[in-house]
């Protein structure tokens, strides 16, 4: 028979403390339904025409917009949320609660411009442990880890998780599955908020470009500081000639 259908023993539970009001009431909030499937990796829309900065004529040139710090700084935010999920095996549903914590965050965030179109990209190495605990009434089992992931623009996420504890139960492949899923959710968050960001960056750019005063060509008449008129664009044998 599959690990499935072990019957769980909920005796080894029994001398656990249980005694901190805070986890019990951590435990009561709301919680969301684990999808055991693999959680996909958000896809990145082709580059758009997009607007560059007024020194950039044409958009021809590459620019690009270093968004390191932002980026670190919103992936780690969104990862550290403490998630809230419960499992479902044999008709019996069981709260999982857990957290990430980055021990390492490194790499490049970035979105540019270069023949009028723009795109988003990422290259993040991260090192981190996974702490909780999965309930079956008043009983928990702690739930330990660690988990390593590369992460590149139009590739799919790359991730290794190696749990130290909460791995002899018969639900513990689902638990395995509800980590990594909830962690693919969060980077594909973090990879929409990257373009949303970049696209109110072309944004700001187009509306400078359209609202930026034509310069005068030399097709338009130009006055003269004697408040008469300068004619342009022409060789006059006669030299300037002021009306």
């Amino acid at each position: 028979a599959s690990w499935f259908t072990m019957p769980i023993d909920y005796s080894k539970w029994d001398a656990l403390d249980l005694s901190d009001d805070e986890e019990e009431v951590e435990n009561s909030k709301a919680a969301k339904k684990v999808d055991t499937k693999p959680a996909a990796a958000v896809k990145i829309e082709a580059p758009k025409e997009a607007q560059g900065s007024a020194w950039n004529a044409s958009n021809y040139h590459f620019e690009e917009q270093s968004l390191d710090a932002w980026g670190r700084a919103r992936l780690k935010a969104l990862l550290k949320q403490k998630a809230r999920l419960e499992i479902a095996h044999e008709g019996q549903t069981f709260p999982l609660a857990f957290e990430f914590a980055v021990d390492k965050l490194e790499g490049d965030v970035w979105s540019h411009i270069r023949k009028g179109k723009t795109s988003v990209g990422y290259n993040i190495e991260l090192e981190m442990g996974v702490s909780g605990d999965v309930t079956a009434g008043s009983r928990k089992e702690a739930v330990l880890g660690s988990m390593t992931a590369d992460l590149m623009v139009d590739d799919e996420p790359d991730y290794n998780l190696s749990l130290s504890k909460g791995i002899g139960l018969p639900f513990t492949k689902a638990i395995q599955s509800a980590i990594t899923n909830e962690f693919v959710t969060r980077v594909n968050t973090f990879v929409l908020e990257l373009k949303a960001k970049a696209d109110a960056h072309k944004n700001k750019n187009d509306t400078a470009a359209t609202s930026a005063p034509k310069a005068p060509t030399q097709t338009e008449d130009a006055k003269s500081h004697f408040g008469g008129r300068v004619q342009v664009g022409g060789h006059s044998p006669g030299g300037l000639r002021i009306s």
